[in-house]
């Protein structure tokens, strides 16, 4: 699946389901740092999207430089990445993650 064909909003859940941000633009889903991909901090987070489908990524593809005029950056560089995603269908961890939203947003964080 890829990400632009989600239907939106989309909500990034975390691994551990500490948190929960809202994606209002796809680029965030499509570039990562360096360290990012190195830690794997992506791998195993749920997007659950508008249509109410939870999506497992299971993997993160390096692409490449995300800015090619760039030849060198020093510390943490950007890099094109693209999600492996997998569809979800237990309802515990859709339930989990559907109240993770809602107290995330009830409260007024994000």
């Amino acid at each position: 699946m890829d990400v632009e064909m989600l239907k939106r909003p989309i909500w990034l859940v975390h691994d551990n389901f500490s948190h929960v941000e809202l994606v209002d633009n796809l680029e965030y889903l499509n570039a990562a740092t360096k360290l990012t991909l190195r830690e794997r901090s992506l791998e195993n987070s749920y997007l659950y999207t508008g249509d109410k489908r939870l999506y497992k990524i299971v993997g993160v593809k390096d692409m490449g430089n995300y800015n090619s005029r760039l030849r060198f950056e020093f510390f943490n560089p950007m890099r094109k990445i693209k999600l492996e995603l997998e569809a979800i269908d237990d309802s515990h961890i859709l339930m989990q993650a559907e109240e993770m939203i809602r107290s995330g947003f009830n409260d007024g964080t994000e």
